[in-house]
Parts: structure tokens; C-alpha cells; sequence
């Protein structure tokens, strides 16, 4: 994002992004094995969040994504996952589902992005809570080693009657060809529904290709969360991604994937509902 990016504490959903640094020539060029293939990924991924408020939520699970080629300079992006919430008193399970168009130029990406997300709690009463989210992205590729990007738009989560907006911005610099360190920061705020509040993330996080020549990678991220009730979170996130695309192109191309790889375009996170 990647957005290829990483895992959006507060800002997608799911897991993660980005392995590559990018060779940032033309959005289509034929030597490209990446800029015209169906690209798919699978990630499984952990994050601990340790919340001042509520004690420990811990949630795991998968998260795919695929991107679909429609002509030289546009394409689809998917992304879908499954997450099982454990924490004090009970546990829950959390499903979400995004899409975005987005438009490849020499040096940017950029389209709309739109998301839902379902969150069950289960136990004496189950509870179902349902955000739909919409915005849109942009990503320049600054140079071959530097991609920035940034996000935004609204949402709406009921029961609680949540009506917000979201903004995040990263910078995914790569100092060797596999492995990225990725700052990012996000910003929630919510000024009607059951309660107003505001959060902001501020996310310190790398991938790293182990084996250069297999298409599999570990990210690891730490964020820090300070509410506008004076709460706070502390989250720890992991996971492994597998990859693949341009058929025996694939492995021998590392350096295109991010170019090309599927966007996380949900941007309301695991686990916002359960913060609190």
C-alpha cells in the first residue's frame, strides 16, 4: 500500500502489507510481471492490545486479499477476514470485507475505498455491532526506496450510533530490498453517537522478507493509543503473509510486489469496539 500497507490498528482491517521496495517505472510496462496478474495474498496474524480500560483483548486470525487487473493503468483490490476476540468476560468474533478502484500512475496510486466490518460479542446477550466505511487513499512513490501515503473519509458503526471520520498517513522506506520500516500515524474522531471521543495511533512497524527468493514475510508492529477519555492502549501485532501472482515471474520479481500487491482498504480496524 500500500496502502500496501500494514496492519491499520485503526485504520484497515487486517493485516498487512508490503514487501518490496518498488521499482517505480510506468504503471503497465510489459517487463512488469506484476502490473498485469492476478495477485493474491493470505496472511495469519496475532495483536495483543493491552487496553487501560478493559484489561487485555487478544485477536488472531486470517486475512486475505487479491487484486484484479482491469486494463493498463486501473484495477480492482478485495480484502476479507475472519479474527476471534478473546478478553475479560467474554469473547467475540469479527468479520470484515473491503474494495477499492484504484488508478495506477507512474508515481501514484489513488481511488475510492469503501469497507464493512462485524463484530459479534457472544454471551448472555449477544451483541452485533456493524461499521460501513467510506474514503479514499493516495500513495506517491517518492523514489525507489520511499513510497508515502495518506487516507481518509467516514464511517458508521451501530449500536452505538458512532458517525466519524478518519485520517492516517505512513511513509514505507525500504533500506534494502526485503525489509521495510513502516511509521505510521491514524486519527479517529467521533463528535455524535452513544459517547464523543477521539484517538489517535501512533504505530512503529517493519516487514522483512527472510528468504529472498520465497514469497512469505514477517511483519511486527507495536502502537501506541491515547484516548480523548483518558484511557490509553498499548497493542502488539504479528503476522505471516504468503503471495503470490505473475505465475514463475513471481519469486524472481520481489522488488515489483508492492508496486502492484492489493491495498487494505477497510479503514476501521479490529477491534475499535473493542477498546472500550
Amino acid at each position: 500500500m500500500r496502502k500496501l500497507r500494514a496492519m491499520r490498528l485503526v485504520a484497515s482491517a487486517g493485516a498487512t502489507i508490503l514487501i518490496a521496495s518498488g521499482i517505480f517505472a510506468g504503471s503497465a510496462d510489459a517487463s512488469d510481471p506484476y502490473a498485469d496478474a492476478t495477485l493474491w495474498t493470505l496472511s495469519a496474524d496475532y495483536a495483543h492490545i493491552f487496553t487501560s480500560s478493559i484489561g487485555g483483548v487478544d485477536y488472531y486470525g486470517p486475512t486475505g486479499t487479491v487484486k484484479l487487473p482491469l486494463g493498463s493503468d486501473f484495477a480492482l483490490h478485495f480484502e476479507g477476514s475472519y479474527h476471534h476476540v478473546t478478553f475479560k468476560g467474554g469473547d467475540a468474533n469479527d468479520f470484515a470485507a473491503g474494495g477499492s478502484l484504484v488508478f495506477e500512475q507512474q508515481y501514484w496510486h489513488f481511488g475510492p475505498a469503501f469497507g464493512f466490518q462485524s463484530g459479534v460479542q457472544k454471551g448472555l446477550v449477544s451483541v452485533t455491532s456493524d461499521t460501513y466505511n467510506y474514503g479514499g487513499f493516495a500513495q506517491f512513490y517518492a523514489n525507489q526506496s520511499l513510497a508515502l501515503s495518506a487516507w481518509g473519509g467516514g464511517f458508521h458503526t451501530s449500536p452505538y450510533r458512532w458517525n466519524g471520520f478518519y485520517l492516517a498517513g505512513d511513509a514505507e522506506w525500504y533500506p534494502t530490498p526485503d525489509f521495510c520500516i513502516d511509521p505510521e500515524i491514524n486519527f479517529i474522531d467521533v463528535p455524535g453517537g452513544a459517547f464523543h471521543f477521539r484517538e489517535t495511533d501512533y504505530i512503529a512497524a517493519f516487514e522483512w522478507r527472510p528468504i529472498s527468493d520465497r514469497q512469505f514475510s514477517i511483519y511486527a508492529a507495536y502502537a501506541y493509543t491515547p484516548f480523548s477519555t483518558h484511557a490509553h492502549a498499548n497493542t502488539i501485532y504479528i503476522a505471516l503473509k504468503f503471495y503470490n501472482g505473475a505465475g514463475e515471474n513471481g519469486a524472481s520479481a520481489p522488488l515489483l510486489l508492492q508496486r502492484y500487491e492489493a491495498v487494505d482498504v477497510s479503514p476501521l480496524v479490529e477491534g475499535l469496539v473493542f477498546k472500550y
